[in-house]
Order: structure tokens, then C-alpha cells, then sequence
């Protein structure tokens, strides 16, 4: 099977395990930020149903997806789906409920990702890409952060891109799930 040059075993399971933590670091950094911002502005009723079905939906997929009952690549796209959409609504919403995608979603898909990518499923591996090289960034251009926290974010961002690149090929090589 043909390898990233110089890329052992063991150096992949470091890559994989700094990836992993680190996603699920992010997503508890960002609720810890989302706890310190304040409480959640007054939500519709819609907003509060749609925001517990997507995350039942979304929990419900990766287990799903876990037990081989679904493939990767459908897990995959309904989380990346699912984080575009909410994304597109974070940045056009005007009544404040931003905060739930910030405070809530991201740090989900987040946490997910992590240990989707701890655990070897294939469906982490693309949902981990898009959130460090394109939806992460995105979201520190909306999120009241600090510059020095902004500017820790995105070295952190680059350095996950560039750990996932050489997990590329051992994550969709290994055995379906």
C-alpha cells in the first residue's frame, strides 16, 4: 500500500489523536465561550423545535452511521449539511439567535468530529477537514473574540489541515464503516 514518504504508524496515531483532542477541545472552547457571552437571546418556538431536531437528527446519523447501517459518506454530507445550513443562517439571522449556532451546533459537530476521528470512522475525516480549513475560520469572523484568541484558532486551523492531509489515506483505505 503506498505511504505518505517517512509517515510511520505511530506517527500517524499522534496525528490522529492531536486532530481528534483537538476538535474535541475546540468544542468544549467554544461552549465555555458561548457560557461566558451570556445567556441565549429569546428563541421562537421554530427556532428551539428546529434546533433540538437537528441535533437529534444529527446524533441519530452517527450512530446510525457507527453501526454500519449507514454509509460514511451520507453521515458526512448530513453533517456538513447540516453545519452549512446553520452557518448560512448564523451570519443572515437578525433576530439573534445566532448565538444558538455558535453556542450550541458548531461546538456539536465539533465534539462529534473528534471522537468520530478518535475512533477511525470515515465520515470524521471530511467533516474534520471543512471545519479546520473553511467553516472554523469562518465562524472566528463572526464570533466576539479576542484577537490573540482569533489569531490562536487559526494556527491551531492550520496545523489540523495539515496533520489530516497524511490521515487521508489511512482513513479511507481501511475497512468500510
Amino acid at each position: 500500500m503506498p505511504r505518505c514518504p517517512r509517515v510511520n504508524d505511530r506517527a500517524l496515531l499522534g496525528l490522529r489523536v492531536f486532530v481528534g483532542g483537538s476538535l474535541i477541545l475546540g468544542g468544549l472552547l467554544l461552549v465555555s465561550r458561548a457560557l461566558l457571552l451570556g445567556p441565549v437571546p429569546p428563541a421562537s418556538e421554530w427556532t428551539r423545535t428546529a434546533a433540538a431536531l437537528g441535533s437529534g437528527a444529527l446524533a441519530a446519523a452517527v450512530l446510525v452511521g457507527r453501526n454500519g447501517r449507514l454509509p460514511w459518506i451520507l453521515v458526512a454530507a448530513i453533517l456538513l449539511g447540516s453545519l452549512l445550513a446553520n452557518v448560512a443562517w448564523a451570519t443572515l439571522d437578525e433576530t439573534g439567535n445566532a448565538h444558538l449556532v455558535l453556542s450550541g451546533l458548531a461546538p456539536a459537530i465539533a465534539l462529534l468530529a473528534g471522537a468520530g476521528f478518535l475512533l477511525r470512522e470515515r465520515w470524521a475525516w471530511p467533516v474534520s477537514f471543512a471545519i479546520v480549513s473553511g467553516i472554523g475560520p469562518l465562524f472566528l469572523t463572526i464570533a466576539p473574540l479576542p484577537p490573540s484568541a482569533v489569531a490562536g484558532a487559526f494556527a491551531l486551523f492550520l496545523a489540523d489541515a495539515l496533520a489530516l492531509l497524511p490521515l487521508a489515506e489511512s482513513t479511507f483505505t481501511q475497512k468500510a464503516s
